[in-house]
């Protein structure tokens, strides 16, 4: 009986921290975004909602972003895996990221992501920029693109620990 009380309270303690309880191994988000559409062409056209959502991977140093687009209802996910992580001339922090997907090999031209983090940047030119601007890009098809802004905020999660 302890015991199913003890888990109703922690429960509820991370109901009211607004906090997400995920499983051993699961992506762990970080930030998360609500994106606006500054421009887009070709297969992105039409976008109505946008969401960006940082995530780390548990057992490696792996990061990446999951991408949501919504259009007419429906909602499209993407996953990307950062191949590339630099940091620019202001001191802003560049993510390049991949499709992750088992069925599309890179050299075949699936969507490219670049998200630029301006949080960081102490060039006073550019101190109005939005937190994270993003781009993204079909491979495949140069004219395919969508560039979107937002303001990134904080994820609470709740770590799992191994035995339990």
């Amino acid at each position: 009986m302890k015991k199913i009380l003890l888990i109703a309270l922690m429960l509820t303690q991370s109901f009211a921290a607004q906090a997400i309880v995920l499983p051993v191994g699961s992506p762990r988000p970080q930030e998360r975004a609500l994106l606006a559409v500054q421009n887009a062409s070709g297969i992105y056209q039409g976008v109505q909602s946008a969401a960006l959502t940082r995530v780390s991977y548990e057992s490696t140093t792996h990061e990446g972003f999951v991408l949501e687009l919504g259009r007419g209802g429906r909602t499209q996910q993407i996953e990307f895996h950062v191949s590339n992580k630099r940091q620019g001339q202001c001191g802003e922090i560049i993510y390049v990221g991949q499709m992750r997907s088992p069925y599309i090999q890179f050299a075949q031209g699936g969507p490219t992501i670049v998200v630029t983090d301006h949080r960081s940047n102490i060039c006073p030119t550019l101190i109005a920029l939005p937190a994270w601007a993003v781009s993204v890009q079909n491979g495949m098809m140069a004219h395919d693109f969508i560039n979107l802004v937002g303001t990134p905020e904080p994820i609470f999660t709740i770590q799992s620990v191994r035995g339990f």
